[in-house]
């Protein structure tokens, strides 16, 4: 199920991605710092959702060299971009979106609302977030522009389509507790 495709990371979606990202290498960090101050850089990072292991990936800047030790095993086309969803050899990072139907009273109790960029997504913080061999990678119809990249499972973009607002209406992002 081999596809190549030629992947163009702007410093903007690499910016964008650093949510999935708790820290990153420093050359990473000094091509961002280009455009970018500490504080949008740290922002972004500080942002929920799943994140990769740092000992595996951690740059956004090595998706290629990532992609080419995976093997793709889906693809899904959809209305303006590609979705490619990846199996890395081992665990790659976390899958950090669940279910609502599968979840205890108690946690149902502890969901928030967060404003993620422009939508409102339910967060729970939990002391533990699965691990995933998987990654998706989400590039624009003419397969040449990363929009987005993340670990774990496929999950449509947040946008106000029937798709979209079913799939986040039964599903949680989790969030590492800091305690």
């Amino acid at each position: 199920m081999e596809e190549r495709v030629v992947l163009n990371l702007s410093h903007q979606t690499a910016l964008h991605v650093l949510r999935h990202f708790e820290t990153i290498d420093e050359t990473a960090n000094n091509t961002l710092k280009e455009l970018f101050t500490d504080t949008d850089i740290n922002l972004a990072m500080q942002m929920s959702g799943s994140k990769f292991l740092q000992t595996i990936f951690s740059s956004p800047f090595d998706l290629p060299f990532i992609i080419s030790k995976s093997n793709l095993i889906k693809t899904i086309n959809q209305e303006y971009n590609i979705a490619y969803i990846y199996e890395y050899p081992e665990e790659i990072g976390q899958d950090a979106i669940a279910e609502i139907s599968s979840m205890s009273n108690l946690d149902l109790n502890h969901v928030k609302v967060q404003k993620r960029d422009i939508h409102e997504v339910r967060v729970l913080h939990s002391e533990y977030i699965p691990l995933s061999n998987n990654f998706v990678v989400i590039l624009d119809s003419k397969k040449e522009n990363v929009i987005t990249f993340y670990p774990g499972k496929y999950a449509p973009a947040f946008n106000d389509n029937i798709k979209s607002l079913e799939f986040w209406n039964q599903h949680v992002i989790l969030t590492k507790s800091h305690l």
